[in-house]
């Protein structure tokens, strides 16, 4: 008698514990090498002060701590790779027992009804296929699970391996590999090459990532975080680990920092005297070394303040948020945030904020509103197996003041980087051809507008308000909608400057003057292309969505008609005129 294929268990692997054990492991690793190095590193300063002929033994008594240290090191190290492949891998078994698990409801419950599906050639046939492919997903399970003892109980722990952190490599390799210096086959190849990723697309990033063994992408993972965090192509779940991971250690980077900055200072003069070499007498002056210290000792507490915001941000349970950048290395810190995982959404809608947003002070706020919009597109969706994700991007430097906002400089240098980082959304996406929706506010709808602009970003719409412009030659096939509050200030703008260009076209219909001296000799321009959207009164197709937008910073306010037809865009409904 045949048996009946048995219900599909539940996920028994906790994978995301397993990622932070990971972490974990990886932190202390990194921690007990600087800790054995710096042990090492001071002792040996004492040859600086000191001369006898014992020196040379003396210099070398702390070799064996240093060799210690980074042999236990590599293979803490090593264990944290283990723990991630595993994770990985169990992820994608797990992911194999959930799909079947409705295919296998469904087919039970329909053998159950009758007494006679033995008797049914085509049910028995299912009911083998749907039994082999269940227990192929736990085998594969099991076979991770012992893969993972196996890799563990491999690593020699009494035998120096150097580590290697913060992404770059070390005076040595960690244990475990079989390719170059200890690494995977494909890792080191990458890792010491800062030119292996110039010119390649997306696309090409994911081809590469996709052809990577289990092992050597934890190998990236766990050892050079900083080359896949913030990569486009890289999947989203990869990009988060990475960057998870490399918030601790940057932290502690930071905090040490701020220490020896704050030392600098208490210990430097704010000033100090010189002569005029004109009239002789005595000059008081900033001091430059207090100064420079002042200067970067700032941007370290601008870091630090960056981290606090995208720690509480990522934190949050639900939805699920994917950190994509944690970028501190540049004049100004820079992230992206998605709420609901990018690759497995139908929809994806990218925030673009304007001036004067920074990580620090903005990212709890513009997380807060993506979070708003992807709930109330759940809401709204009317497709079944619609998914939607909403990123909070700031991956640029925003202008830091208004004055700033007039130059088109900010969006040059921004809009490629939002160019290539939706073309990425599309690369790693896992559904097909998700719809990708572009929402510029104030300064942030010319950066949005300069990136739909190229076609290779793979853009359906644009949604642009209080745009003091909206970038130039947007491509051909994308949708473009525009927001404007009656009493937005932005107005003042479009009438002064709006006209001369500096910031692309204005998407809104006005009034264009012709001569400077009668204002009344000029045309309407009735802005083609955009479709006008209210953001006042309610939508006849979403009553309870009553709340008005005014002034320039509400067009994202809950239960608002401007946010409601954001909400319809991105999920390429109607929206409401």
């Amino acid at each position: 008698m045949r048996r009946l294929v048995a219900p599909v268990p539940g996920a028994r692997i906790d994978t995301e514990s397993v990622f932070d054990a990971a972490r974990a492991v990886s932190s202390a690793a990194e921690t007990h090498a600087s800790t054995g190095a710096d042990a090492s590193v001071s002792w040996l300063r004492v040859g600086d002060g000191y001369s006898a002929p014992e020196s040379q033994q003396l210099m070398s008594a702390m070799t064996p701590v240093r060799m210690a240290t980074e042999g236990f090191a590599g293979a803490a190290q090593a264990v944290a790779r283990a723990l991630t492949t595993f994770a990985l891998e169990a992820e994608a078994a797990q992911a194999k027992q959930v799909r079947a698990t409705s295919a296998i409801s469904s087919f039970r419950a329909v053998a159950t009804s009758s007494d006679s599906w033995q008797d049914d050639p085509a049910l028995v046939a299912q009911n083998t296929r749907l039994t082999a492919e269940a227990a192929a997903a736990e085998r594969e399970l099991c076979e991770a699970e012992e893969a993972c003892a196996r890799a563990i109980a491999a690593i020699p722990v009494d035998a120096p391996a150097p580590v290697s952190t913060a992404g770059t490599l070390g005076a040595g390799a960690p244990l475990g590999g079989n390719g170059t210096w200890g690494y995977p086959d494909g890792v080191v190849e990458v890792a010491i090459n800062p030119l292996f990723f110039l010119g390649k697309t997306p696309e090409d990033v994911t081809a590469w990532w996709n052809g990577l063994s289990a092992e050597a992408q934890a190998a990236f993972v766990a050892s050079f975080p900083a080359i896949v965090g913030n990569r486009d192509g890289i999947p989203a779940k990869v990009r988060d680990e990475a960057n998870r991971a490399r918030l601790s250690s940057l932290r502690t980077q930071l905090e040490g920092d701020e220490d020896r900055l704050t030392e600098i200072m208490s210990s430097t003069p704010e000033t100090r005297d010189t002569f005029s070499l004109y009239g002789g007498h005595l000059l008081r002056l900033q001091n430059p070394e207090w100064s420079e210290a002042f200067s970067e000792l700032a941007r370290v507490r601008e870091n630090l303040a960056a981290i606090d915001a995208l720690t509480q941000v990522v934190d949050s349970d639900a939805p699920p948020r994917f950190l994509l950048v944690a970028d501190l290395s540049g004049r100004v810190p820079r992230a992206a945030v998605a709420v609901g995982n990018p690759d497995e959404a139908t929809h994806l809608g990218v925030l673009v904020p304007g001036t004067s947003t920074t990580v620090a002070t903005k990212m709890s706020e513009l997380d807060s509103e993506a979070a708003d919009i992807y709930a109330k597109a759940r809401e709204q969706s009317r497709v079944p197996g619609d998914s939607i994700s909403v990123v909070a991007w700031l991956d640029y430097e925003a202008p830091p003041e208004l004055i700033n906002a007039t130059s088109r400089s900010y969006a040059q240098k921004g809009s490629p980087d939002l160019a290539t980082f939706s073309a990425g959304l599309g690369a790693t996406n896992t559904v097909g051809e998700p719809r990708i929706t572009l929402m510029g506010h104030s300064y942030g709808a010319v950066v949005a507008g300069d990136a739909a602009a190229e076609t290779a970003a793979g853009v359906d719409s644009l949604v642009v308000y209080g745009a003091p412009g909206a970038g130039s030659n947007i491509a051909d096939g994308v949708d473009k909608f525009a927001m404007l509050a009656p009493d937005d200030p932005i107005l003042r703008y479009h009438a002064s400057l709006g006209n001369l260009g500096a910031l692309g076209e204005v998407p809104y219909p006005q009034w264009v003057t012709t001569s400077m001296i009668d204002p009344v000799s000029g045309y309407l321009d009735m802005a083609d292309g955009w479709e006008q959207l209210p953001v006042t009164g309610s939508p006849s197709s979403g009553e309870s969505w009553s709340e008005e937008s005014s002034g320039h910073s509400q067009y994202l306010k809950n239960q608002s008609r401007s946010q409601f037809n954001l909400v319809q865009v991105l999920l390429g409904n109607e929206p409401s005129r």
